[in-house]
């Protein structure tokens, strides 16, 4: 008998400690299923506002109202005198800045991803028209995609015609006025675009952060990754159809990361 007694005392000696754990697990389920989730990071879509392709075979030729943007390498050809193609593309981002300014607070955002979207001109297989791009456009074309520090350039107007393929010298972006931004670029992605459209996720450095942070124009280098890549992007200017380049930013809200 005096064995059970004990035995309720030690029992009931504990029961404030059991009600007392019972009530914080309690707490904790509660807070965990009452809790709000973390808002999703908002999107901003930048659409280009200036892009031109430049070719090294023509040096001080501007291509800026082309309607199509070509990327190729040196091997996207049987004849051994073609020269490579490159393609630029500006986005103006003060409007996004201003956007999320306003929205969130001008210290209480950051950028969190980048995404490229970009449209083909033709099929793979499809042989362009115009001599001065390369055919056929390659089944699985190559790209690197680099930032570009400098934004002070203009597009330019100048077309390719046949059959000497002029084009405007005295304004707008060329191959030998781009060699500078060139060697300056820092590479963001490489990928390998499928038809008829490819979106590319973007490493977001430093210094391409702080300049969207900043509301600076943002810089795009498009380049053929392997010497037989050849391609012609739907450019700003959507001579040949489709969407053109958009670039998805998507910011979060500082205190998520915290």
């Amino acid at each position: 008998m005096l064995m059970q007694t004990s035995q309720s005392r030690n029992a009931i000696r504990y029961v404030p400690w059991l009600v007392a754990i019972g009530s914080c697990l309690l707490a904790i389920v509660w807070l965990n299923t009452n809790a709000s989730p973390k808002p999703s990071p908002e999107s901003y879509p930048l659409t280009a506002i200036e892009d031109t392709f430049v070719y090294e075979g023509n040096p001080d030729a501007n291509y800026g109202s082309a309607g199509a943007l070509a990327i190729a390498g040196i091997d996207a050809s049987s004849d051994p005198s073609e020269k490579m193609f490159e393609a630029f593309i500006q986005f103006q981002t003060i409007n996004f800045k201003m956007h999320f300014d306003k929205a969130i607070g001008s210290s209480d955002w950051d950028v969190e991803s980048l995404t490229l979207k970009l449209d083909w001109a033709f099929e793979a297989g499809a042989k362009p028209g115009n001599e001065l791009f390369r055919s056929p456009i390659s089944e699985k074309p190559r790209l690197t995609v680099s930032w570009v520090s400098d934004s002070g350039w203009s597009q330019g107007g100048g077309r390719p015609r046949e059959p000497q393929f002029p084009a405007t010298t005295t304004d707008g972006l060329t191959w030998n006025n781009s060699r500078l931004m060139a060697g300056a670029s820092q590479s963001l992605a490489e990928e390998t675009l499928e038809y008829p459209s490819t979106s590319i996720e973007l490493k977001l450095i430093e210094d391409l952060r702080l300049a969207l942070n900043a509301g600076r124009n943002i810089t795009l280098r498009l380049s053929p990754a392997t010497p037989d890549t050849n391609i012609l992007l739907v450019s700003s200017q959507k001579g040949l159809g489709g969407n053109g380049m958009l670039l998805e930013v998507k910011v979060s809200r500082k205190h998520e990361h915290e």
